[in-house]
């Protein structure tokens, strides 16, 4: 038998083996009213606040980086005739 054919039949064998019915945990499955239940709903909403401000920061990181891409590149003041990439271009006129 080659290698993805042994791995189709450990899959069909390990599903026919499983339980039919899948239980929750107790957190789950217990009173929606109980102090873990708050708690549990409580934890999703903070790790999912922390993942949105992380992707709010990161975007607007983007967006900082695109305004000063697209900035113009401020001439300097002490020698305007000179260019930014060629400072000796003065002296070869």
């Amino acid at each position: 038998m080659k290698m993805p054919a042994r791995l189709i039949a450990f899959v069909i064998a390990a599903s026919a083996a499983l339980p039919q019915s899948a239980h929750a945990c107790a957190a789950c499955m217990g009173d929606p009213n109980s102090n873990i239940a708050g708690a549990a709903n409580g934890a999703i909403f903070m790790m999912l606040g922390c993942i949105g401000g992380v992707l709010a920061l990161l975007s607007v990181f983007g967006f900082t980086l695109y305004r000063r891409a697209q900035a113009p590149v401020p001439r300097t003041s002490n020698s305007p005739k000179t260019s930014a990439l060629n400072p000796k271009e003065e002296f070869s006129k």
